[in-house]
């Protein structure tokens, strides 16, 4: 859809994706989107298993600061 041929996901992303989610869809989808912001924000024509752990990253840190937040 949005014009780009080649496989935006390298092998290692995929599987990072597929082991960081645990075979849950949104938790894969929350870490493929910030992948790609990560991605971006390194202007990298490809998303590599580094923007999957980044994005991992991210999202820990907000799960863990809305917890501590709602305790």
């Amino acid at each position: 859809m949005a014009g780009v041929k080649n496989n935006l996901f390298e092998d290692t992303a995929v599987t990072a994706i597929h082991q960081g989610s645990a075979g849950l869809l949104r938790q894969a989808n929350h870490l493929a989107r910030g992948a790609l912001i990560a991605a971006a924000k390194q202007q990298s024509s490809s998303v590599a298993a580094e923007h999957v752990r980044l994005a991992s990253t991210e999202l820990f840190n907000e799960n863990r600061r809305l917890y501590e937040y709602n305790t």
